[in-house]
């Protein structure tokens, strides 16, 4: 794990909207780390059956990386 100083590094990402079907992989991969593995969100409240009619947006270092999504 890399740990940066936000206050003299400042990491650089932009946010997109993006289509669950489409980005469905990157998007679930992140969910289940932060929620399901490291929060322990039930997997049944996690995955509600919803995401299709849902706002999706990911986050991606500049190198194409997906680091976060909302």
């Amino acid at each position: 794990m890399i740990i940066i100083d936000a206050m003299k590094t400042p990491l650089q990402f932009k946010v997109r909207r993006v289509e669950w079907a489409r980005s469905r992989e990157a998007l679930a991969a992140i969910r289940r780390q932060v929620f399901v593995e490291e929060q322990h969100v039930p997997e049944e409240l996690e995955w509600d059956g919803l995401d299709d009619t849902c706002l999706h947006v990911i986050a991606e270092s500049v190198d194409g990386e997906a680091v976060g999504t909302g």
